[in-house]
């Protein structure tokens, strides 16, 4: 991995002019709207045999897919079907789908429809209750070779989870944002996390930075000029020598530490390339009095636990 001098740093920061890459983003951007990721993960839920309470993902997860601006409203509403039934694992009837999501009855059922006559879910008429079909499972069994082995990132977010005792998530660049893949965190945690499939900046964050730990400098200063508005381009050159200065220390000690907000500390840790070159980041954070004075135990409890599992 290449890191440069002073001189060579300039050099570069020129190289990308203002015009080669159209600006995406502010850098001080704020999390967007979910959407959703061919790469998408299985929501996880915390085993009642491992930690005690049995634990679920947030629904306001699924709620705040509503009003997404990213896909075709039937398509979005499609896919938020399919995660009220990974997060509630029981069948269910139309009424309770629609009002759990907040979805007009006439579109829910219609898009039910659909499903069942695709054959993704099946109808019990007496019960009149909805359930994903097996046909569901040969769509997703497939992938697990190609993301470390059949419930291996299950067992390590769990595993992370129990041990670090607040919200864990795994994430990946998702163009020049990080989106979450996966989400575990009990159903009255009280903090303030992005939802599954939520996207947020690559720059101003723990999973974003223990990514670009990865990186050679080089395609970090691409980004930065990428995800600028011309208009700060000078405050963000100026902004890029600390930026690589904080990564240098994070690649040392293997792990990053951010606080994005006054409300949200988090640590986060790269994963090992997945054997389709997806890479993981596995992040966890809570209200700052919980992070401050742990950073360095869950940091190493994170590489610790990356290396059993993942190797």
């Amino acid at each position: 991995m290449k890191h440069y001098s002073s001189d060579v740093y300039e050099n570069l920061w020129r190289r990308h002019d203002v015009n080669s890459a159209p600006p995406k983003l502010d850098l001080c951007a704020q999390a967007v709207s979910p959407g959703s990721s061919i790469f998408q993960l299985s929501s996880l839920r915390r085993p009642a045999d491992t930690c005690g309470s049995v634990s679920k993902i947030r629904r306001d997860s699924l709620r705040e897919n509503q009003g997404s601006n990213l896909g075709v409203k039937s398509s979005d509403r499609t896919l938020d079907i399919l995660s009220y039934f990974n997060w509630s694992r029981r069948p269910a009837k139309a009424i309770e789908i629609s009002q759990e999501l907040g979805l007009p009855r006439s579109s829910c059922h219609e898009i039910l429809t659909t499903l069942v006559c695709k054959g993704y879910l099946v109808r019990d008429s007496e019960s009149k209750r909805y359930f994903p079909s097996m046909r569901i499972i040969d769509y997703a069994s497939w992938l697990s070779q190609y993301y470390f082995g059949s419930g291996k990132l299950r067992s390590l977010i769990e595993k992370i989870y129990c041990k670090a005792d607040m919200a864990v998530t795994i994430s990946t660049q998702n163009h020049n944002e990080m989106q979450v893949m996966a989400l575990m965190s009990e159903a009255t945690e009280e903090v303030i996390v992005v939802a599954e499939g939520g996207r947020y900046p690559i720059l101003d964050s723990a999973s974003g930075c223990a990514l670009l730990m990865t990186w050679p400098d080089e395609r970090i200063i691409q980004m930065i000029r990428t995800v600028t508005l011309r208009s700060k381009l000078n405050k963000a050159h100026e902004r890029c020598r600390a930026f690589l200065s904080m990564l240098s220390e994070f690649r040392a000690q293997g792990y990053a530490v951010v606080s994005p907000s006054a409300r949200i500390s988090a640590v986060a840790a790269p994963t090992p390339p997945s054997s389709v070159g997806v890479q993981f980041v596995v992040g966890v954070g809570g209200d700052p009095s919980a992070v401050q004075g742990r950073e360095k135990e869950l940091g190493e409890m994170l590489k610790c636990e990356i290396q059993a599992t993942l190797g």
